[in-house]
C-alpha cells in the first residue's frame, strides 16, 4: 500500500451552485405557490415526469443484468 493518499479537492464553483439552486428554491417555490398556484396541469406533469423517472431508473438498473 502507499504511504501517501491523497484527499479530493473541494470543487468551489459546484458548490456555490448547487448552494444557490438550494437556496433559490426554498425561497421561490413556497412564494410561487401562495401567490399564484399550482394548476392541475402541473400537479399532472410532476406525477407524469416521477413515473417516468421511477420507470427509466428501474428499466435502466434491470438492463444491467
Amino acid at each position: 500500500m502507499s504511504g501517501c493518499q491523497s484527499t479530493p479537492r473541494l470543487n468551489v464553483f459546484n458548490m456555490f451552485l448547487f448552494s444557490f439552486l438550494l437556496l433559490t428554491t426554498t425561497v421561490a417555490l413556497p412564494w410561487y405557490v401562495i401567490h399564484i398556484g399550482i394548476s392541475r396541469a402541473e400537479w399532472f406533469l410532476f406525477f407524469f415526469f416521477v413515473i417516468g423517472t421511477g420507470f427509466s431508473i428501474t428499466v435502466g438498473y434491470h438492463r444491467l443484468f
